[in-house]
């Protein structure tokens, strides 16, 4: 108990030294921590909205991905098809001849 209340004595006394230091702006310590603490408050909550987006994001493109899948291999079926039933040259070589 003895070494809890030195610990705490010697953290009030650096807890208030700091909070009467100015900075070179003549402001207070307290104040330009205070000023950062909010603007950490909300940088960590834009932080926060944006990562439940792109999670929100990332679950959507999770669920349409097969469909996309299944409509690219379909796209890819009729290009073929259609490269058979025309019959165009499809290189230079080809089309030099």
């Amino acid at each position: 108990m003895k070494h809890f209340t030195f610990g705490l004595g010697i953290g009030l006394a650096a807890g208030f030294v700091l909070s009467l230091l100015r900075d070179e702006d003549d402001k207070r310590l307290k104040d330009r921590i205070k000023e950062e603490a909010t603007g950490f408050k909300a940088e960590a909550s834009d932080l926060s909205r944006g990562l439940k987006n792109a999670q929100a994001a990332a679950s959507d493109l999770q669920k349409e991905l097969p469909a996309a899948s299944a409509a690219m291999e379909e796209v890819a079926d009729e290009v073929a098809n259609f490269k058979k039933t025309t019959d165009f040259p499809t290189n230079k070589d080809q089309i030099d001849q």
